[in-house]
């Protein structure tokens, strides 16, 4: 009886972890605040205690040094895979009215204020991102190859730390490629080199006696192996739970409605991304009990991820479903989670998959089981040390705590995440997008994304930027900053065009598609569009210019240009400069044009006003005082 019920501890204990946790959080739906956070880690810090100091629990793993070798080479590579992917580097083209690193959303404010570290002027540099770039690879691949991996490893994870900062400075705090870096981080306190390292190797071939340093060490050591792989196994298995329980949380128990999962995936594959699938848009007409199984597999796909950590039997199937899942995702929602499709391979048990393909043969294998105890203790002390092994049974219990913390809460501060994807319900039944189109010099066009012309705004990281363009209610600054968005992408993109495939204009256009009234109207129909006039060339052009002969008139027309360009604030700063060289009305003019862009009313009628004391007969300036005062006058209203 005792066998029996041993046997299922850690099944009974997955269930009582679920039941528990989601009955935590329907609660949390009516008892908001401190005292049901801190009833939820009360719970979890015992559950996280009991499955720490619980042989039942750890004994189904038996990890040997080969499991978390293959642990480290998988998340090295998942990290590997998802910085060559991202074209970090194409940041440089972002100018600073694009940086948020003064909004204090990420750690990597506090980054920019250390004295003598360079990483601010980092930013804006070409070389310099891309040798960041090129010693975070290297660093990575070092660390998947085990080579001086107590070096390589934590170095490895600072600068893929900081790559993923500087990328999130200019778009949002977005998910892929997030995961890697805890892993990465959880490796970093446990014996990952110990198997399938150069280290390994290097350490068996300097023994002098010839012999390969034993598997097992003692009893200790053979657990803190188990407990290192149950701790990243763990990591990833609440990062998945609670990117399930957060979409019950936030958005309901019938967060899987057919309106909601249709609406997401069409949604998400009109805006266009790095791909153009176009493959959810052509299912409009599908039944909603097919979208309604879509969802109901998303939600409760990711929920159910916690029982990797109890069955091994859970641990063969479910890694495979999240692979579906992020397939699925790629497909539909053309969104590419590269590295979220290669950590399920942590979870292959490398012994069996060496003895499958020959790497070990079984006379081997069954001498290395053979060894005892005894004779282990003879040949070498411990590989870790009872702190390190505390250290890593604290890990275990600060994951679940620290992740409640930050999903509870809702925490966006970069590393910290609120584990929250899609956690919201639409109840619309249209979809609203935007679609750029292209025009360039040898007069063809195409339709284009800012991923596609700065690569590091794929997955529609860059599509926020263009709201500020439709919005009248939105700040004459972010307005501003919308636009400059345009700017910096486009010359990105001419910057290794010909000059006939530069791109001379942008018409940005907002687009609703009442899918379940008109299904058959592809798409949708147009209602809104803001033609962006590049002119990359001439404000280049005419800088050279000033350069050379930096006069009044130089500056008033490269200010023409700006404002061609809307891009108001440089327009006041070239006018103040040709203020400041000659006194002109033409001038004041154009300070009050801007002022009454930026809804400045006020600063334009005493511009206008100038203009026309200068010159009574300018009637450009006079036609602007009447829209100034016009304007005033209704905001006054």
């Amino acid at each position: 009886m005792s066998q029996f019920l041993n046997k299922r501890i850690p099944a009974l204990a997955a269930i009582m972890y679920v039941v528990l946790v989601f009955i935590l959080v329907l609660q949390a739906q009516w008892v908001l605040g401190i005292p049901a956070l801190l009833f939820m880690a009360f719970v979890l810090l015992v559950i996280g205690v009991i499955i720490a100091n619980s042989p039942l629990i750890i004994r189904h793993i038996e990890a040997k040094p080969e499991q978390l070798g293959w642990t480290r080479m998988v998340v090295c590579m998942a990290a590997l895979a998802f910085l060559l992917h991202e074209d970090m580097v194409s940041t440089h083209w972002l100018t600073d009215k694009i940086w948020q690193g003064n909004d204090n959303h990420s750690f990597m404010y506090w980054l920019y204020k250390i004295p003598l570290l360079p990483i601010a002027e980092l930013r804006n540099s070409y070389i310099g991102l891309l040798a960041l770039k090129i010693v975070t690879a290297l660093s990575l691949l070092a660390a998947m190859l085990g080579f001086k991996t107590r070096f390589t490893l934590p170095l490895a994870t600072i600068l893929y730390l900081i790559v993923g900062g500087l990328h999130r400075e200019y778009t949002h705090n977005f998910h892929t490629g997030l995961l890697p870096f805890y892993l990465l981080t959880i490796l970093c306190f446990t014996p990952c080199a110990d198997g399938l390292s150069v280290d390994k190797w290097l350490k068996n071939k300097k023994d002098k006696e010839g012999e390969a340093t034993p598997l097992l060490t003692n009893s200790t050591a053979t657990n803190s192996y188990s407990y290192a792989v149950f701790a990243c196994w763990l990591f990833w298995a609440l990062a998945y739970f609670f990117f399930g329980m957060s979409k019950f949380y936030q958005a309901g128990l019938d967060w899987w409605t057919a309106s909601n999962l249709k609406w997401i995936s069409i949604n998400d594959s009109l805006t266009l991304m790095a791909y153009d699938f176009n493959i959810a848009p052509k299912l409009v007409n599908m039944p909603d009990t097919f979208f309604t199984l879509l969802g109901i597999g998303g939600v409760y796909g990711e929920a159910i991820m916690i029982l990797v950590i109890f069955s091994a039997f859970a641990r063969k199937i479910l890694p495979l479903v999240i692979v579906g899942l992020h397939l699925g995702i790629w497909l539909l929602q053309e969104i590419m989670f590269i590295d979220a499709l290669i950590l399920p391979a942590m979870f292959i048990s490398f012994p069996y998959m060496a003895t499958k393909f020959g790497w070990i043969n079984s006379k081997e294998k069954e001498e290395q089981q053979t060894i005892t105890t005894t004779t282990v203790l003879e040949k070498s002390e411990p590989v870790v040390s009872k702190k390190g092994f505390l250290l890593i049974k604290g890990i275990i219990v600060f994951i679940p705590l620290m992740m409640l913390v930050t999903w509870y809460g809702k925490i966006e501060y970069y590393p910290l995440n609120g584990w929250s994807i899609y956690s919201f319900k639409v109840k619309a039944t249209n979809s609203k997008y935007y679609k750029v189109m292209a025009y360039k010099a040898n007069g063809d066009s195409l339709r284009i994304s800012p991923g596609r012309m700065i690569g590091a705004l794929t997955e529609g990281r860059g599509f926020n930027r263009l709201k500020g363009i439709h919005n009248s209610r939105a700040s004459a600054e972010y307005q501003e900053r919308s636009v400059t968005y345009l700017h910096d992408c486009v010359k990105a993109y001419n910057s290794s065009a010909t000059e006939k495939n530069k791109i001379i204009k942008l018409d940005v256009q907002v687009w609703k598609w009442a899918y379940n009234k008109q299904p058959d109207n592809y798409a949708g129909n147009v209602y809104g569009n803001f033609i962006f006039d590049t002119n990359t060339d001439l404000i280049a052009k005419q800088l050279q210019v000033i350069k050379q002969n930096p006069t009044a008139e130089a500056y008033l027309n490269l200010g023409n240009l700006y404002y061609k360009a809307a891009l108001y604030q440089d327009v006041l700063k070239t006018v103040q400069k040709s203020l400041a060289i000659k006194k002109t009305a033409m001038g004041f003019n154009s300070q009050c044009a801007a002022y009454i862009q930026l809804k400045e009313y006020n600063l334009a009628i005493k511009s206008c006003k100038k203009a026309i004391q200068m010159d009574a007969s300018y009637q450009l300036a006079k036609n602007n005082l009447k829209w100034a005062e016009r304007e005033l006058a209704q905001n006054k209203k």
